[in-house]
């Protein structure tokens, strides 16, 4: 059993990286040269072993990218504008391959170190590590070592995730001792300055962070029914505006564990989980108001502890499962993902909930797998069944299919109901492929579409499926009927209504080809500032809108609109918005977002020569 898997999955291993490009503003909104762009390709199961890349914008601002290919993308920039003020781009998430992107930076405030004050309390400078952690998934991190003086570099590629960076400070031995946090707002002067967690100091370009006190920890840890003390569980921490669990360390041969943990403040908590193979799991939470061990409240709080912490473990137990229709090689590839939670509090209304650990297990030629080592005591499960890109190269070559595989899992199985189940059985006879291949309103392929998937026995849920270099791909589809849709503003849109599959219909269904056509309807015009200025990179989209559950080709160019389609006016606010309309409505609605400003407005269908105010100036 272990917390954090090593081991990531990935259906586009088989292709290659992809290619995305760009520009880069500065926060006037001119061209950046010189920024540099960094790309983040991260595992999906789960998002870790991050891998960054980095390239500088050149005379006009652009930049180019390769990444990991079938890996989550994410990117950022930052540099400096034309007086030398430094600025940052925001973080974006879930890049898209193909997309071109625009970053804009916002100013923010130079800093360059920071301070950790009553750093002394917790060792020597020279064995400890600050660690600069992006958001909590250990997808990116950054180490810098800490001089005489407590202090320790800012690094100026590290971005802002939420408006946050987060650090922690760790012994040598790879031990986290505590965490922290600087967060940063826009000011008035639009500036980003630091507002919470670390305060600047005299000196300039200096922030100082002011170390909790350590206050000592023990735990012992023992066997439910004989009492006997357990030697070697692991013991992970959950500090405060932290993602995820930290590996605290092990019991010794008496079961016990000595820590020096950070004095809590306010509201913070310490959150404590211990795991042994063989035993099931505990957790606690420590306030400084409460403990609580499992569901139980202890009748003392965290100032009048008395050392231990005592955790009592059961025996823990296996769960058999089982994946139908899949057999012989194939069904070696197959990997399951369980993961499960344990809480602790009163009741789940009070949050105190924590991610549990996590089991991967592999199949046999029978398509039968155990999962070892669960706790009977969880409150909650999921489990995912994927296959490893070798399976998915050997089930697309015995079936003579070329294209992208689907990301992500193939079948999720959860439950919110407490202790384990007797049997996790997943039936991919219930499952279909739908290859796909998306082509131009020229007829040539569009590398690597993004093509979404939605059923109409839940029509509020979609799911999308990326194609390749030669827009060929393949959707995941289960029960009823559905349509397969595809849209971009520049490229056109469109959609194909895939009908019920028979009962003992075939993995694979016959092919849905996309051929885009034009929009053919649109509203033009431009948009200006509370002064009459014209105003650039306003993004504007459909408004979203309730879709028709029925109707399975209205829904998709309701979801087309409401979802796909987005542009950008131009430098002199001038924008062209395709879009498919909608034969029960005159008007359409529409989104307006500048600089966190967002308005909305309706207009009749067709409208040319618009033009909107924005109010204020945005900045």
């Amino acid at each position: 059993m272990s917390l954090f898997l090593p081991v990531l999955f990935s259906a586009l291993a088989c292709t290659q990286g992809p290619v995305l490009r760009g520009t880069v503003k500065s926060p006037d909104g001119s061209l950046c040269e010189g920024a540099e762009v960094s790309l983040l390709s991260s595992g999906a199961i789960p998002l870790s072993g991050g891998k960054v890349v980095r390239t500088k914008t050149d005379a006009r601002g652009r930049f180019k990218l390769e990444g990991e290919a079938g890996a989550n993308l994410s990117v950022w920039a930052h540099g400096e504008g034309a007086g030398g003020e430094p600025f940052c781009t925001g973080f974006r998430m879930r890049v898209k391959p193909g997309q071109i992107l625009h970053l804009r930076g916002q100013r923010r405030e130079r800093f360059e170190r920071i301070q950790l004050r009553g750093l002394e309390a917790w060792g020597k400078p020279e064995e400890l590590v600050l660690v600069w952690e992006l958001e909590g998934s250990g997808a990116y991190t950054r180490e810098v070592a800490i001089d005489e003086e407590g202090m320790g570099e800012i690094p100026p590629s590290f971005p802002l995730f939420m408006g946050m960076q987060m650090f922690w400070l760790r012994d040598k031995g790879g031990r986290v001792l505590f965490g922290g946090s600087v967060l940063w707002r826009k000011g008035k002067d639009g500036v980003l300055h630091p507002i919470r967690g670390a305060r600047p100091g005299t000196s300039p370009h200096r922030l100082v962070f002011e170390c909790p006190a350590p206050k000592p920890l023990s735990i012992s840890v023992l066997a439910q029914e004989s009492k006997k003390p357990i030697e070697g569980a692991n013991l992970f921490f959950h500090f405060p505006r932290s993602g995820r669990l930290q590996k605290a360390g092990i019991t010794d041969a008496q079961g016990k564990a000595h820590f020096r943990v950070p004095v809590f403040k306010g509201r913070s908590s310490l959150a404590v989980f211990v795991e042994k193979k063989g035993f099931s799991g505990a957790s606690a939470l420590l306030t400084r108001e409460a403990i609580w061990v499992g569901r139980t409240r202890l009748p003392v709080g965290w100032k009048d502890l008395k050392p231990p912490l005592v955790f009592p473990l059961n025996k823990d137990r296996s769960v058999l499962g089982k994946i139908r229709g899949l057999d012989g090689e194939l069904a070696r590839e197959a990997r399951v993902f369980f993961r499960y939670t344990l809480m602790f509090g009163e009741n789940s209304r009070n949050g105190r909930i924590r991610a549990g650990s996590s089991v991967l297990a592999r199949a046999d030629p029978s398509g039968a797998f155990r999962m070892e080592s669960l706790p009977p005591n969880i409150n909650g499960w999921r489990a995912a069944l994927y296959l490893t890109p070798k399976g998915w190269r050997k089930l697309l070559e015995r079936n003579g299919k070329t294209g992208n595989p689907p990301q992500g899992p193939l079948m999720q199985l959860q439950s919110r109901s407490n202790g384990l189940p007797l049997e996790v059985s997943f039936d991919l006879n219930q499952l279909h492929l739908i290859p796909f291949q998306v082509r131009g309103i020229d007829g040539s392929p569009i590398p690597f579409p993004s093509v979404r998937w939605r059923s109409q026995a839940q029509p509020s849920k979609y799911r999308s499926f990326l194609g390749d270099r030669l827009g060929r791909g393949f959707a995941l589809a289960r029960g009823p009927r559905g349509v397969l849709y595809f849209a971009r503003s520049d490229l056109g849109y469109g959609f194909q209504v895939v009908a019920s599959p028979a009962k003992q219909a075939p993995l694979f269904l016959p092919r849905v080809d996309l051929n885009l056509q034009a929009f053919g309807h649109a509203l033009s015009g431009r948009v200006l500032d509370e002064d009459g200025k014209p105003l650039g990179d306003v993004e504007i989209r459909p408004a979203s809108r309730m879709l028709d559950e029925k109707d399975l080709r209205l829904l998709a160019s309701q979801a087309i609109n409401g979802e796909m389609v987005q542009v950008t006016t131009d430098a002199k606010g001038h924008f062209r918005l395709p879009y498919i309309p909608d034969a029960h409505e005159d008007r359409i609605s529409l989104v307006w977002t500048y600089h966190r400003i967002r308005l909305h407005k309706s207009f009749p269908k067709g409208a040319e020569d618009l033009e909107i105010h924005f109010p204020g100036k945005g900045r």
